[in-house]
């Protein structure tokens, strides 16, 4: 039904705010428009925001084939490797690297 439709519509919008930001073509209209789509499906009762984050997460994973967390996670390890000691960054073997760069 229309509960469905609604969420099929935020999924697609998802994966393309995830898609856009993939290729650093970064819209912030888009994801603020998203973002207010999620909010008002809550409020409308399409969706709890449990199957928001679950939404979310999935289209995330399509994209990046990681959840938003984990994608984080690692952005903040290399974050970490990068202040702490640059020499461990490059201690990460380099198909590892170039996978990083690449997102």
């Amino acid at each position: 039904g229309d509960r469905y439709k609604g969420q099929a519509y935020c999924y697609s919008q998802l994966v393309q705010v995830f898609s856009n930001t993939h290729k650093g073509q970064k819209d912030d209209k888009l994801k603020f428009r998203t973002e207010g789509l999620l909010q008002a499906g809550k409020l409308l009762g399409f969706f709890s925001p449990g199957n928001a984050k679950g939404l979310m997460n999935k289209a995330h994973i399509e994209v990046f084939g990681q959840t938003v967390e984990e994608r984080k996670n690692h952005k903040e390890q290399v974050k970490k490797y990068l202040t702490d000691d640059d020499s461990d960054f490059f201690n990460i073997p380099a198909y590892e690297r170039l996978k990083e760069s690449a997102r």
